[in-house]
């Protein structure tokens, strides 16, 4: 079976708003089955019926928007 993987968007209401990263759909999660403490940016594993962080990835991600963003605005 194969691990989907998603992006925390943002929050709306009971619900996080997660983009698919394998093909960009958004998909609406209610906020009961998101493990406690995830936060907008955290990457979502789904594996077995279960949301997991996956902090490797999370982390991975925002080293890549800093080195973009870095590259964006060097003087």
């Amino acid at each position: 079976m194969e691990v989907m993987k998603y992006s925390i968007d943002r929050f709306e209401g009971d619900f996080a708003v997660c983009e698919n990263l394998k093909d960009d759909k958004m998909l609406n999660i209610h906020k009961s089955h998101l493990p406690e403490g995830c936060r907008e940016g955290d990457i979502l594993k789904y594996e077995n019926g279960t949301y997991i962080i996956d902090y490797a990835e999370t982390q991975n991600a925002k080293n890549a928007i800093s080195t973009l963003a870095n590259k964006l605005f060097k003087k």
